[in-house]
């Protein structure tokens, strides 16, 4: 059974490309070969709590995903910076698990450890210092009692900001944000032990292996749908990407 991981997608409506090939992708390439879906955040560019108005906007896409949980296949979410409050309407009326810190999945006879990736800068401190207070009981609860047109407002503006910080990463230097990732993997299994780190948020694509203790270890980032689309999938033992080339050709 294959097990597909998404990230960073940053969808804003479904007449977008991203959207699009999402749809593709749910409707005509995971039928051939279904399995768990792992969302690790920042599917949207804006998704608080259980808004009518986000669910308005994408019900086409929720409608696919519902699908594939009514098959028996898992749909996994994880909270991103642009995701928040999910489980009032992805748990508690989808069904879905969610998640807004790390989860650990043993997939394959392979324990994998999957995040947003928005905890690997750990000298980002304003940030961690947003991170906890968007997630405290009061935040949680004006998430679900502000209306969502206003947080859909927010979402545009702050969008703009996340994506000038995304293109502050890339261009302070790739290599200082892999070697980023790459640490925080090998920091992290020696805390508790893994096969494989999943991850996203930095927009920087990554695959590297290292030895921990003896064992190989994986770390991947999935890098981000703003310059294109990237499905990473997980079957038989094997890594697979697929691209925005890929889904095109495959639904032909």
């Amino acid at each position: 059974m294959a097990s597909y991981f998404l990230s960073d997608i940053h969808l804003k409506s479904l007449d977008d490309e991203p959207s699009r090939l999402l749809l593709l992708f749910l409707r005509t390439i995971w039928p051939k070969a279904p399995g768990d879906i792992y969302l690790l955040g920042d599917i949207f560019d804006i998704w608080v709590s259980n808004h009518s108005v986000f669910i308005k906007k994408y019900a086409p896409l929720i409608d696919e995903l519902t699908k594939v949980k009514s098959q028996g296949f898992k749909v996994v979410y994880f909270e991103g910076n642009h995701d928040l409050h999910l489980k009032k309407f992805w748990k508690q009326e989808l069904g879905f698990d969610v998640y807004y810190d790390v989860g650990y999945f043993l997939i394959e006879g392979k324990t994998f450890r999957l995040e947003h990736g928005d905890l690997i800068n750990q000298k980002d401190l304003e940030y961690l210092k947003l991170r906890r207070f968007l997630r405290t009981p009061m935040m949680i609860a004006l998430g679900h009692w502000i209306p969502g047109r206003f947080w859909n407002m927010i979402g545009e503006k702050w969008s703009t900001t996340s994506r000038k910080a995304s293109f502050a990463y890339q261009q302070q230097r790739n290599l200082d944000v892999v070697n980023m990732i790459r640490e925080h993997a090998q920091t992290e299994v020696i805390k508790k032990p893994f096969d494989c780190i999943v991850s996203g948020h930095m927009h920087v694509m990554d695959d590297f292996e290292f030895e921990s203790n003896g064992k190989k270890v994986r770390s991947i980032n999935l890098g981000t749908w703003l310059d294109g689309a990237k499905i990473l999938k997980f079957e038989n033992q094997k890594f697979i990407w697929l691209k925005s080339d890929d889904i095109e050709k495959i639904k032909n």
